[in-house]
């Protein structure tokens, strides 16, 4: 798939690293559809993934390659991010549910693509410390709450996708039942062996079919 930055214009004159990071992310990821492909260029070349990554990492954040966040957790390769979020777009008036918010990064992308952002997080503290970073860099619309449990958005369900970041050994099905229940997509990563690979869960009015893609181990040090 051939990108252009023209193809996507430039009138608010992002700067050359922004784009070519946008580019590389993009050309890696390999998302199918045109118009979900042109949302996620733009985010990626809009939300400076250099505020998310420690102060002496900022110089890498324009690389495709996983890096700490601030908080000290690893942080999976953008093109990853770009793959996933591709597998559930389009995203504008989405309700989408993500497991596992790490540094924000991935909320404040979703945030920028028009999407309704439902966060989960298990760590009380790493919650305050992104919900006080997104709100900073004005993404307050993400709705973030602190639980170990995998509904604490039950109540506000059903959603159009769950993004689910923490690998685990098969997909919950106490999430699963969280999807639309015509068109939503849920994505894990699943652990096979000492392996993880990307899954993505679809559900119909007939149940529910399983997709397995490619191996996402190193994104996770493992």
């Amino acid at each position: 798939m051939s990108l252009s930055h023209t193809q996507y214009g430039e009138a608010t004159a992002p700067n050359t690293k922004a784009l070519r990071f946008a580019h590389q992310v993009l050309q890696a990821a390999q998302v199918l559809d045109p118009e979900v492909e042109q949302a996620l260029f733009v985010a990626f070349r809009d939300v400076q993934r250099s505020l998310f990554v420690p102060e002496h990492l900022s110089v890498r954040a324009f690389e495709n390659v996983p890096l700490p966040s601030i908080d000290g957790l690893r942080e999976p390769r953008p093109s990853l991010v770009a793959r996933v979020l591709g597998l559930v777009g389009p995203f504008r008036y989405q309700r989408i549910l993500e497991i596992g918010v790490g540094s924000g990064y991935r909320c404040a992308l979703l945030s920028a693509l028009g999407a309704q952002v439902f966060a989960l997080e298990s760590s009380r503290a790493l919650s305050q410390r992104v919900r006080k970073r997104l709100d900073q860099m004005d993404y307050s619309d993400v709705i973030l709450r602190a639980t170990p449990a995998l509904t604490g958005f039950e109540h506000d369900a059903p959603f159009d996708a769950v993004l689910c970041w923490q690998p685990l050994v098969e997909p919950p099905l106490e999430v699963l039942e969280q999807l639309d229940v015509s068109s939503g997509s849920a994505v894990f990563f699943l652990i096979s062996g000492d392996r993880i690979r990307l899954s993505l869960v679809e559900r119909t009015p007939n149940g529910f079919e399983r997709f397995t893609f490619e191996d996402c181990t190193e994104d996770f040090g493992k």
